[in-house]
C-alpha cells in the first residue's frame, strides 16, 4: 500500500531522563545515514524496529546527536566576497607570463631547494600554485 508524502513522516523522540533518542522515519536519506551509522558505530545507533513493508525504520542513538543548526546569516559584504572567490575559482589558470606586469609578478616562481632533513615541510599554497606554473611551463616548453 503505497502512503501519501504528507504521511511519510520523521518522527524524532526523547525525554530528559534518558540519554538515548528514538528516530522513526520513511525518508530514504534518512535511512540510509542511520543504516550507514548503525554499521559503523553499533555501540551507538541501532535499529529497533522495520515496518513490515520496509519502507519505514525506527532507530536509537544518543541524545546529544541531535542539533539544530540553522543556515548562517551572511551579510552583503560576505555575500560580496563569496561570489568574488566562487568567480576567481572558476577562471581558467593563465600562464605565469601572461600574469607578469609592471615587472610585478602575480605568482612569482618558486624554486625549492632539496632538503637535508628526513621530512620535508609542506608548501604552502602560494608555493604549490607557483611550483604548478613552473611544471605547466615546462611541459609547455618540451612539447
Amino acid at each position: 500500500m503505497n502512503m501519501a508524502r504528507y504521511e511519510q513522516e520523521t518522527i524524532i523522540s526523547f525525554n530528559e531522563e534518558e540519554k538515548s533518542a528514538r528516530i522513526y522515519t520513511h525518508n530514504k536519506v534518512l535511512r540510509q545515514k542511520l543504516e550507514a551509522l548503525a554499521r559503523d558505530r553499533p555501540e551507538d545507533c541501532r535499529l529497533v524496529k522495520v515496518s513490515r513493508s520496509g519502507r519505514a525504520v525506527d532507530y536509537t542513538i544518543p541524545k546529544s546527536w541531535i542539533k539544530i543548526a540553522p543556515p548562517r546569516i551572511a551579510s552583503e559584504a560576505q555575500k560580496a566576497s563569496l561570489a568574488r572567490a566562487r568567480k576567481a575559482a572558476n577562471k581558467p589558470l593563465l600562464p605565469l607570463r601572461a600574469q607578469c606586469f609592471n615587472n610585478t609578478c602575480l605568482a612569482p616562481r618558486v624554486v625549492i631547494p632539496p632538503t637535508t632533513q628526513k621530512r620535508q615541510k609542506s608548501m604552502e599554497h602560494s608555493d604549490m600554485e607557483a611550483l604548478g606554473f613552473q611544471l605547466r611551463d615546462y611541459y609547455e616548453e618540451v612539447e
